[in-house]
């Protein structure tokens, strides 16, 4: 399979982090001061309905690996922009480890690729049924629009012409600021 590489930032704090303390999430400020690792995050997505986020440093070892293939993959931590949770499995076993960057750009980075590989996924999901349909006006069609127009109170209905595609018929165009300018001046 194919292999896209959405974001790549070199500099990524790696964290252990304690369990979730209530149903809000996880405060990143509980786990900042048990930093495990620094290296290179990269989001990359394996054909076009699989992405991993890896863990690496410099010399391309693999420090962890997260599936982003559920909704717990990934969790957002509550008091700050530029930390997450990820869930990585080895096996039938899985520990959570919070990340963090430095910049809050490389964070928007990351979290950009993320919803980049959602709407790929979701894209490739939508099946359109039957043909797509045509609604252009064909050479020679024509609109017609009826509607009523209030005179002296009294209420009659008009019938437009038909209008040709392209133009609205006889309406003048709006007038120019020049011209609004001179109508001003002259009251």
């Amino acid at each position: 399979m194919s292999e896209t590489e959405l974001a790549k930032i070199n500099e990524c704090h790696v964290f252990k982090i304690g369990p979730r303390t209530s149903a809000k999430g996880y405060v990143a400020k509980t786990w900042v001061d048990n930093e495990l690792w620094c290296g290179i995050c990269r989001v990359v997505m394996i054909g076009s309905d699989k992405c991993e986020i890896r863990l690496e440093d410099t010399t391309g070892k693999v420090f962890g690996v997260c599936a982003v293939d559920s909704e717990d993959s990934i969790e957002y931590a509550v008091d700050s922009s530029r930390y997450f949770v990820l869930k990585i499995r080895r096996g039938n076993n899985h520990a959570f480890i919070g990340i963090g960057f430095q910049e809050r750009t490389e964070a928007f980075d990351f979290n950009d690729a993320l919803q980049v590989f959602k709407d790929r996924k979701n894209r490739k999901n939508v099946t359109i049924e039957g043909s797509a349909e045509d609604y252009s006006m064909k050479s020679g069609e024509k609109i017609k629009v009826n509607f009523s127009v209030t005179t002296n109170d009294k209420t009659s209905n008009m019938r437009s012409k038909p209008l040709r595609s392209g133009g609205l018929g006889g309406l003048a165009p709006p007038p120019s600021s020049k011209t609004r300018q001179r109508r001003r001046r002259n009251q």
